[in-house]
C-alpha cells in the first residue's frame, strides 16, 4: 500500500474511533433550537431608504441590500422515546425559503432521521440531523427534498449552534 493511500486508511480509523468514542459515550440532549446565521442578499430595492426600512444595509455599488440575520434553524421536540418533532427552515438570496416540518426517529445516541414522501410525485425526501457534538449538528437532505425550497436553496446545513 503506497504511503499516501497507508495516510488516508488511517486517518479514517481514527475518524471512526472518535465518532464512535462520542457516539457511545455521551447522552446527548437531542431536544432544542439550532441556528446558523449567515448574510444573504436581495435585488429590487430601489433606494437606500427601502432597504434600511427593511433592516438592511444597501450596496449602492452593487445594487442590492444586504441582511445580516439571514440563515437556517432547526426545531427539535421529544415525542416519544425515540420518535422526535423536528422543523428546518432557511432564508437566503431574495428571501427565497426552505421549509421541512416532519416527526424524525432516533436512528442512534447522535443522529435523528425523517422520511416524507411527497404526494404527487411519490418521491421520499430523507433529512438526517447528525450532532458533532451537544451543541453544535448539521442537516443532511437527499436530492427529493428541493420540493421544500424556493430556487437556489437547500435545507442542508453545517454547524448549527444551540441557542441558550
Amino acid at each position: 500500500m503506497g504511503k499516501l493511500k497507508a495516510n488516508a486508511f488511517l486517518s479514517l480509523i481514527s475518524f471512526g474511533i472518535s465518532f464512535g468514542t462520542f457516539a457511545g459515550s455521551i447522552n446527548l440532549d437531542m431536544t432544542g433550537s439550532f441556528k446558523k446565521v449567515t448574510p444573504f442578499i436581495a435585488f429590487g430595492y430601489s433606494s437606500v431608504a427601502e432597504c434600511r426600512e427593511d433592516g438592511g444595509i444597501f450596496d449602492i455599488m452593487e445594487g442590492y441590500c444586504e441582511f445580516l440575520e439571514g440563515g437556517s434553524t432547526v426545531e427539535i421536540k421529544k415525542i416519544s422515546n425515540e420518535k422526535y418533532s423536528i422543523a428546518v427552515s432557511s432564508v437566503g438570496r431574495n428571501f427565497h425559503m426552505c421549509d421541512y416540518q416532519a416527526d424524525a426517529t432516533k436512528l442512534n445516541d447522535v443522529q435523528l432521521i425523517s422520511e416524507t414522501k411527497d404526494e404527487y410525485s411519490n418521491e421520499v425526501c430523507k433529512v438526517e440531523l447528525r450532532f458533532t457534538n451537544k451543541d453544535t449538528l448539521s442537516v443532511v437532505t437527499s436530492p427529493e427534498c428541493s420540493a421544500y425550497c424556493g430556487a437556489g436553496m437547500s435545507l442542508d446545513l453545517e454547524n448549527a449552534k444551540r441557542e441558550k
